[in-house]
């Protein structure tokens, strides 16, 4: 075996023990119409608390889905099932709650636990242990709450959320041959985050509940006094040799206590491994960045590259990045990524022509509404999907309106060497206004774009005034 290899291989095996051994998913979900429920957050969200009469929930999923699993409604997209008569509109008019309650991890004793929520449709409140924890708003915002105060390791703790539907639902047409298609999207494009199709389409009718609910996975974690967040990977080829590559790597680090901390940030990808020191003073936070500048490891030597489907092997590295503080990790991120170098003008044109690695591509894809009407889309289903696309010989998929946004779909695109034509969540003005609040709007935009910035080139946010 090659020694140069043993540091990062010995590096990765140490960052995958540790992430894993962290990472707990939530379930164990209920639901109930907040209607019925006349007790406060602070009651229903104490161990012990009688959820009778309330509903296994589908998490992730809908309140549709977790109805439709419970039979309270028949199958939506089977025959008529998906009348007004037979399913009400006011499921996108109520608010719903759910609980869980769970262990907290011995192991996470003398560290800090956060509560993750990956995505609620379409505001959310939340509270731990009786206590009000904060709030979601937008569908594409993610929730991530520091919940140490509130749980004790090794105890039960209960989780309540009031999931409310978006403001503005709409009254959908009714596609019909006697009264046609009707509009497209409309009033709920004030709403702005959310999916908004889902009031009915061209090519979709009226979901109920507006797919409102706990529509992405929950989980708990566990850190130190510091935090890595956002980390992002760029790569520079230098066109048209391809037998270089400079990858430089960035992320924040956040000392989130009352002291001062002074740690090293540790990354490692293949078998190229770099660290910085860092000192943190209290509550503040660094862009810490890695440049093949001055990291020469940083330049690589005959890069494995990753090209679209059709053009090349879709090769991904892993890259690992931890902060640690005398001897012990307080945090850590992992995120995959491929070397390439996209372009999307050619010189003396005003064709948009993209390229990849130097090469122009014949995008060749598929236009995607939504992944599915409830959300029902778990990562066996979607790879069978995104298969077929590298099946049929296709390139690139359109993420029509920003509807489709799992952590899953970007990373089996990249696998199956599928490029992401990524929109936000606005319609053309035919379909629909402006969002009514921008701040939110925005805030959901940043997040998405913080969440998935390796993947996808992206849509023009703002429309020419």
């Amino acid at each position: 075996m090659n020694r140069s290899f043993l540091p990062a291989m010995v590096a990765l095996l140490l960052f995958s023990q540790i992430l894993f051994a962290q990472v707990m998913p939530v379930g164990g979900w209920w639901l109930q119409n907040a209607s019925k429920i006349p007790q406060p957050g602070a009651a229903i969200a104490q161990p012990g608390f009688s959820a009778n009469g309330w509903y296994p929930a589908v998490v992730p999923g809908t309140v549709l889905t977790t109805l439709v699993h419970n039979n309270v409604y028949q199958e939506p997209l089977y025959g008529e099932n998906n009348r007004p008569d037979r399913i009400p509109d006011s499921l996108c008019r109520t608010n719903w709650w759910y609980r869980t309650e769970i262990t907290i991890p011995s192991s996470y004793k003398n560290k800090n636990c956060w509560l993750h929520f990956n995505g609620i449709n379409y505001t959310a409140q939340v509270w731990v242990n009786g206590k009000y924890t904060g709030e979601i708003r937008g569908a594409f915002a993610r929730g991530i709450f520091d919940i140490t105060a509130a749980v004790k390791p090794g105890a039960t703790a209960a989780i309540a959320v009031l999931v409310s539907p978006q403001p503005n639902p709409g009254v959908p047409h009714e596609h019909t041959i006697a009264q046609g298609m009707g509009r497209n999207g409309g009033i709920t494009a004030l709403d702005g985050p959310t999916f908004l199709c889902s009031m009915g389409w061209d090519w979709i009718p009226a979901i109920r509940d507006r797919n409102t609910g706990i529509w992405q996975s929950v989980y708990l974690d566990a850190t130190g006094p510091v935090l890595v967040k956002d980390p992002l990977v760029t790569t520079d080829l230098p066109l048209p040799a391809l037998n270089t590559a400079d990858v430089k790597i960035a992320a924040t680090v956040e000392n989130i206590t009352d002291q001062p901390q002074e740690g090293i940030l540790k990354g490692a990808f293949g078998n190229v491994v770099f660290s910085k020191p860092v000192a943190l003073p209290p509550h503040s936070s660094q862009r810490i960045t890695f440049d093949p500048a001055t990291l020469p490891q940083l330049k690589i030597k005959q890069p494995k590259l990753w090209w679209p489907n059709g053009y090349g092997p879709q090769n991904l590295y892993t890259l690992q990045l931890q902060f640690n503080i005398g001897g012990e990790i307080s945090d850590e991120q992992q995120l995959d990524f491929g070397i390439r170098e996209i372009s999307y003008t050619t010189p003396a044109s005003e064709d948009l022509t993209i390229s990849v690695n130097g090469v122009k591509i014949f995008c060749k894809g598929g236009n995607w509404g939504m992944d599915e009407a409830m959300k029902r889309i778990p990562k066996e289903r979607l790879e069978t999907q995104i298969r077929m696309h590298q099946q049929a010989h296709y390139n690139i998929i359109r993420n029509w309106v920003g509807q489709s946004t799992s952590e899953d779909l970007y990373a089996l695109c990249d696998k199956y060497g599928l490029m992401v034509w990524d929109e936000f969540f606005q319609p053309n003005p035919s379909d629909g206004p402006d969002p009514a609040d921008v701040n939110l709007y925005l805030a959901n935009v940043r997040r998405e774009n913080a969440a998935f910035p390796q993947s996808s080139f992206y849509y023009p946010l703002v429309r020419p005034q």
